[in-house]
């Protein structure tokens, strides 16, 4: 048995007391509520929940913060080390170097009460030894503040179920999209919260990544799906097209589609369908009638609106065959 002297009127002013673990608070209830008589460190750990090793680190804790002093003291009663200290939590592998310098963050950087936050979030007793790792690299190798991890996965829950990995790669996203401090997560948890179920199927439709839609793109989800009441659907088909006549996507020539099948009246991707077969077996015979005879017709490249058809023409048929490059 140990039997420690217990000066509470230590903790007024005491930083260690500010800055204490819930783990460590619920040691030091727990020898108050023994009257400093602790039969064990087994009977310790039971009741303050955290093993053997972790309640004789929290008590040389409280013992080096002055709270508490060992009266009475076990000979082989010393402070752990970093592998006894957490070598229930999981995170121990047979890379004992990189476990070690791990849990020597975790304490210096006092990251106990973070894993203890994040677990509580995804509804779990304590976090897996892979989830631990995956906390501390947002910390450590991201730079990210315990208050943004702990916000962006209070955000994350609030929208459905949540992991730890969820929230590792949908911070590591934010961070390559700029979004590093926590005013800017603020911002960007504000801009999310306002998207609309359009913009939303917009996003979804063509995979964008950036998590911030620009002003452009907004202006033409509105017109697109807001004025127009195109979906899903009528939006791929509009892609396609523009890819196929572009190369690329371009949200102008989109735009000149969308809105010719507007106003021809398209209701279903079969219509938009056909409108398009119909527009460009007309440019193409227009593009084909012969000149008048005696006059020396003025070649004009055929737009659709403001489109140029022909160079569309020639680049489709360069991606098919190539080029020519060979000479007489």
């Amino acid at each position: 048995m140990t039997e420690y002297k217990i000066n509470l009127s230590s903790l007024n002013d005491n930083m260690d007391f500010k800055e204490a673990t819930a783990e460590e608070l619920r040691v030091l209830l727990a020898v108050i509520s023994l009257e400093g008589r602790v039969d064990s460190q087994n009977a310790i750990a039971r009741l303050a929940s955290t093993s053997a090793a972790r309640a004789r680190a929290s008590l040389v804790f409280w013992e080096d913060s002055g709270v508490i002093s060992a009266a009475s003291k076990k000979k082989n009663d010393t402070p752990p080390t970093v592998t006894e200290e957490f070598e229930d939590s999981g995170i121990f592998d047979d890379n004992e170097k990189t476990a070690v310098e791990l849990v020597k963050s975790i304490r210096d950087n006092n990251l106990k009460e973070l894993f203890e936050i994040i677990a509580g979030i995804i509804e779990k007793p304590t976090l897996e030894r892979s989830e631990i790792k995956k906390i501390s690299e947002l910390y450590e190798d991201e730079g990210l503040e315990e208050d943004y991890i702990i916000n962006l996965a209070g955000w994350m829950k609030d929208k459905g179920k949540v992991t730890v990995s969820k929230i590792y790669n949908k911070a590591r996203a934010l961070v390559k999209h700029g979004i590093l401090s926590s005013d800017d997560l603020d911002d960007y948890i504000k801009a999310q919260d306002s998207i609309t179920s359009s913009e939303r199927m917009f996003i979804k439709t063509f995979r964008i990544k950036n998590p911030i839609l620009t002003d452009n793109q907004r202006m033409y989800i509105k017109r697109w799906v807001d004025e127009f009441g195109f979906g899903e659907k009528i939006l791929l088909a509009a892609f396609n097209y523009t890819v196929d006549a572009c190369g690329e996507l371009s949200y102008s020539y989109m735009n000149k589609l969308l809105v010719s099948w507007h106003e021809a009246g398209c209701k279903t991707v079969d219509d938009c369908n056909a409108e398009h077969e119909r527009r460009a077996a007309e440019l193409s015979a227009e593009y084909r009638k012969p000149a008048p005879r005696g006059k020396r017709a003025e070649k004009t490249p055929l737009r659709y609106g403001d489109f140029d058809v022909e160079d569309a023409f020639a680049k489709a048929l360069e991606r098919s065959y190539g080029t020519d490059e060979t000479t007489d």
